[in-house]
């Protein structure tokens, strides 16, 4: 039976795709992924369903559909560090799902600034709250995918308030595209920092 496959595209650029996932994009009957994701890689003849807040509609597709079509879910990043795959796997049995991996925005951050990220906290205040602060403290650094709510200078002035012993941030924006920009920043400096973009940040003393 075809399991329901979900991709994480990886940080960006296509050129970050795992080959794996492209093969089975490009076997798939149907693709379920964001608009741009639609665009960029479904073919003449594949069906597709465009993401935004029609989650319950699609499960009950997946449920309908599930061994009779080869189903592929798109989603950025790594499909399993804050993605649908949660939501995905709270509705279809994880035997009925083939899981595949891709480089999160955070992993390549690292990659980028050449820090290890063995002792580090990742999380995501991406669309959601989490008071992860003071578990921080165990940690060398701490990798957060970031929105406009919760953006870089947000998150300098909630380092200085607790006192927290960091000393440096860094913003990665439009990474992994031709315009990708990379700052280091001490936290005072990060006050003054302005950005309209989406990003991956990482606290460090490095």
């Amino acid at each position: 039976m075809n399991r329901i496959n979900i991709l994480g595209m990886g940080p960006g650029s296509s050129e970050y795709v795992l080959p794996i996932s492209r093969e089975i994009i490009e076997k798939s009957d149907i693709l379920i992924g964001s608009e741009r994701y639609i665009d960029d890689y479904c073919s003449d003849g594949q069906k597709s369903i465009v993401l935004y807040s029609n989650y319950p509609q699609v499960v009950e597709y997946l449920r309908k559909n599930l061994g009779r079509e080869r189903i592929s879910i798109l989603v950025s990043g790594d499909s399993s560090f804050y993605s649908l795959t949660t939501y995905i796997k709270k509705n279809i049995e994880v035997k009925n799902l083939n899981i595949v991996p891709g480089i999160s925005s955070l992993q390549y951050l690292f990659s980028r600034i050449g820090i290890s990220y063995e002792r580090t906290l990742l999380t995501s205040l991406h669309g959601r709250e989490e008071d992860f602060w003071e578990r921080s403290m165990d940690f060398d650094n701490i990798g957060i995918l970031t929105d406009k709510n919760w953006n870089p200078k947000m998150i300098a002035e909630e380092i200085i308030k607790r006192n927290m012993d960091f000393k440096y941030i860094y913003v990665g924006e439009k990474l992994t595209y031709g315009d990708e920009k990379i700052s280091r920043m001490t936290m005072e400096e990060c006050l003054e920092f302005e950005t309209d973009n989406i990003n991956a940040v990482v606290i460090s003393n490095e």
